[in-house]
């Protein structure tokens, strides 16, 4: 069975573009935010990424899915630079558990954007990428 929640680098390998299709699971969010940075030969070149849950049918992720996806993008944030992450999230559960992820790693050096439309999440992106492709 395909994944519904995928990552692609974009940007030459500075940035990351991770979309959810069909149905998400939080296990789904979890696996990919724990094994990020094993698929990233240089983790400092990651400069921004957008999420984009735009295509999602159903979004079955818990709290306890988001505390622990926080816990590990935290981690993973100590072994990044600065990071701008742009979430794209119309659904109403979808939207208020990344508000929910956005507030548990606020600790971090990223700045976060939650917004419900996918072109408003890459035009904040694309104000802070300084002529970057944009995603």
């Amino acid at each position: 069975m395909a994944m519904s929640f995928q990552t692609e680098f974009i940007d030459g390998g500075t940035g990351a573009l991770r979309i959810g299709r069909g149905v998400v699971t939080g296990q789904e969010i979890i696996d990919s935010v724990e094994s990020f940075l094993s698929t990233v030969d240089d983790p400092m070149r990651i400069t921004h990424q957008l999420v984009d849950f735009t295509k999602v049918d159903a979004f079955d992720v818990f709290t306890e899915d988001m505390e622990r996806a926080a816990f590990l993008a935290l981690r993973n944030a100590k072994r990044m630079g600065k990071v701008r992450l742009a979430i794209a999230a119309p659904g109403d559960v979808a939207y208020g558990m990344c508000r929910m992820f956005g507030a548990l790693v606020y600790r971090s050096e990223w700045s976060i954007c939650i917004v419900r439309a996918r072109e408003e999440a890459v035009a904040w992106l694309g104000s802070r990428l300084d002529g970057q492709t944009r995603a």
